[in-house]
């Protein structure tokens, strides 16, 4: 189902969907074991900052699709693995424009569809020879729990007042992951 408010996201959302591909392509998280290590401990400060700047209870939308689950799985996947969560920024009063209902809806179009994405990434993560079941609980919930075309039909019939926001909202979302995930890489 590719709605009028689907197309608008995903054409004004292309390119920084591309340099956020690039930048992890690049930075190689998924190359070697020590870097996913830190794209994990990346993604959970960002989550962090999420959940301090939205708090459940002003974040129906992001609970219904289970956003709040991410941080235990980043968490769980981190101490499997030896890392440490990072802190990379503080983000908090960026993020709490998705406070907003309409930012939220543009956010959910970004943190449900990297469920997509997660996918092709837990097959590059299954190369490493990581102990069994450890370090796979973040990319591999998000692809169990990911359900596209359910969201598109809740993308499309959400009752947003502003387009403009829903599309700010998703601009911020990749802007912050961009931004967290593009501190300076370990050697």
């Amino acid at each position: 189902m590719h709605g009028p408010r689907h197309t608008r996201l995903r054409a004004d959302t292309a390119a920084i969907h591309s340099a956020l591909e690039r930048l992890v392509d690049d930075a190689g998280y998924f190359a070697q074991p020590e870097l996913y290590r830190a794209y994990l401990s990346r993604m959970l400060a960002f989550h962090h900052n999420l959940d301090e700047a939205v708090p459940r209870a002003e974040a129906s939308a992001l609970a219904r699709w289970r956003i709040y689950e991410h941080a235990a799985w980043l968490a769980t996947d981190l101490r499997d693995l030896g890392g440490a969560a990072e802190h990379p920024g503080a983000l908090v009063q960026r993020l709490a424009k998705l406070r907003d209902f309409d930012h939220q809806i543009g956010a959910l179009y970004v943190l449900v569809g990297s469920g997509l994405g997660a996918c092709v990434l837990a097959r590059r993560v299954a190369r490493f020879a990581l102990p069994a079941g450890r370090g796979r609980n973040y990319l591999e919930g998000l692809c169990r729990t990911t359900s596209w075309p359910a969201f598109l039909a809740f993308l499309e019939a959400a009752p947003v007042a502003s387009e403009d926001a829903v599309l700010a909202g998703a601009h911020l979302t990749f802007a912050a992951i961009l931004d967290t995930l593009s501190c300076a890489v370990p050697a």
